[in-house]
Order: structure tokens, then sequence, then C-alpha cells
């Protein structure tokens, strides 16, 4: 037997299983919020990448499914979770990128969106590309986002870091074992990305005159995502001080404006539940003098309790 059928060890993700992790972006508004709400939507899973019928859901198995999604043995209700946020990006920046190409967030152009991911995905391209070549360009390409940002050209900003997003792929956080050091580097600079474009939007929104108020909510909305991509438990270890707090003050920036509309289109989301709300004012008042290139976890052991006890009020109350 080759190492590569060999599913009692551990080895990099091929290609073509690296794609299958970003290989459906939901386009149905109703499962969309299901999806932020719940990330666990079996269907998005590729049925060979489950682990053997006879292994309980939440157990983590001794051999690896037949495709596998993650480079450490895990669940498959851990890969179920995995895939679903994978999904969710790709929905928040399939609404990104087709949205700033308009003059207004009217009808999502899924087709478009999709070229683009061929695109990411390398799809010419049968060998996995050298992870540092990645990082690299992705990190370039956000100094040239920043100085868009800085320049207050908000829209040009945001392709910019939604396109250094894409020089990460087709690798995701759960790509390399978790004691590699690529995932605190894949995972602290798209954090990061999601927390620009988060501010991008929110500037945006503020400062262009032709948005009408259907078309801020919009950019509310996925601002908040965004800002739930930047705080969520699933890659909390890879955060830094200074990260979480700016997410976090965002996250209720957005939220105080939405109070001043009644009845907004957003109640309900799942970043603006009272959970939600109070992990993030709880980080936005604790990290506010915090070392701020420190780790989260690093200076703050206890920080990860916050995370599992959010999972558990928000997630089960769905």
């Amino acid at each position: 037997m080759t190492k590569q059928a060999d599913r009692s060890i551990p080895r990099p993700l091929t290609m073509s299983e690296l794609r299958q992790c970003w290989s459906l972006v939901v386009d149905d508004a109703e499962k969309e919020r299901a999806l932020a709400r719940e990330l666990q939507m079996a269907d998005l899973l590729p049925e060979l990448a489950m682990n053997d019928s006879n292994i309980e859901k939440s157990a983590t198995p001794s051999t690896y499914p037949i495709v596998r999604t993650s480079y450490d043995l895990c669940s498959t209700e851990q890969s179920i979770e995995r895939q679903s946020m994978r999904s969710f990006k790709l929905c928040v920046l399939r609404d990104i990128i087709t949205g700033v190409k308009q003059d207004y967030f009217g009808e999502v152009k899924h087709d478009k969106f999709q070229e683009l991911l061929k695109g990411w995905m390398k799809d010419d391209q049968p060998q996995v590309p050298d992870f540092e070549l990645c990082l690299r360009d992705a990190v370039v390409m956000k100094d040239k986002g920043n100085e868009s940002f800085r320049r207050g050209d908000y829209m040009k900003a945001l392709e910019i870091y939604v396109k250094a997003w894409g020089c990460l792929m087709p690798y995701h956080i759960h790509a390399f074992p978790q004691s590699d050091k690529k995932v605190l580097y894949y995972g602290n600079l798209e954090s990061q990305l999601f927390n620009n474009m988060m501010i991008s939007l929110i500037k945006w929104c503020e400062t262009d005159p032709l948005f009408n108020q259907e078309s801020k909510f919009a950019l509310w909305g996925i601002a908040l995502n965004c800002g739930q991509l930047v705080t969520e438990p699933i890659r909390a270890a890879t955060l830094d001080v200074n990260t979480m707090y700016k997410a976090c003050e965002r996250l209720l920036y957005v939220a105080k404006k939405l109070e001043e509309t009644p009845n907004h289109p957003l109640k309900g989301h799942y970043a603006l539940k009272k959970a939600s709300m109070d992990h993030y004012k709880y980080f936005a008042e604790h990290l506010r003098d915090a070392p701020k290139e420190e780790l989260l976890f690093k200076w703050d052991e206890n920080a990860r309790d916050r995370f599992v006890e959010l999972t558990t009020q928000v997630r089960s109350r769905s």
C-alpha cells in the first residue's frame, strides 16, 4: 500500500482534496442564514470525507476518511463544522466581490464569483503550490490594500483584501498539523484580512453618499459577517490581541449604528445575539490596555474558556 492510500497515517492534503474543501458556495438566502448560525450543514461535506459510518459522529477515529479535509484526525462533526465555516467564508467573499463592482448592492452575480473561485483554486495547476509563496503574495497584496484604505478608497481596498485572501488558496487553517507554525501564520493573516474588510465596509458605508438605506444595511450585514469570521472560536488560537480588540470594537460599533433604526433587517444575526454582544463587550474592555502584539491565548490563557462558553450559549440556542 502506498503512503498516499494508507488511511492510518497523516499526510499532506492533495490538490484534489484541497479543492473539495472549497467546493460549495451556498446560494440560497435562508440556507446561508442557517449556515452562519449553526455551522453544521452535513450536505456541504463530501460523503467520502466523512469518517466510516460505524464511528460515532462526535468521536475522533483512528483512521482517516477516504477523502481528507484536515491534516489531523478529527470527528465527522468537526469536519462538517469546518467545511461549513469554509463555505460561509466563500459566501461573505462572494457578497463583497460581487457587490463592490456595482453602484449598489443588488442581485449577487453567482456565476461571476464561481469564475473567480476557479482562479483562486488554481485549476490549471496539478501540484499543490508552495505555502510560503502563497503567504508572501497575500502579505504583499494586503499591504497594497492598506495603501488604498489610507487614501480613502475603501471600495478598492476591499477588492484588494479579497484578492489577498485568494492568494492563500487552496490552503485553509486545518490543512496543516495543528502543531505547525503554518497554522498560526495562516490564521493570523486571514483574521487580519477579514478585520480589514470589516473596517473598509464600515468606512465605505459612512462616506459614500450614493448608498441608500437598503444598501447600507447590506454593507452592515457583510461587516457583521466579517467580524463573526474574525472572532469565531474555530480560529481563536491564532488571534493576536490587537486583531481581537479591533474586531470587537467594530462589531459593537456596527451594532450601535443599527440600534438607530428600529426594526432593521439584521435582527437575529449571530453577531447581534446577546451572548455574542456580551462576548465582544468583554474583550473590548479586557483588551483595551493589553499588549497588542501578543497572541490572545498567550496573554490570557483563560480567554479560551470565553470562546467555549460563547459556542455553548449561541450555537445551542440556534
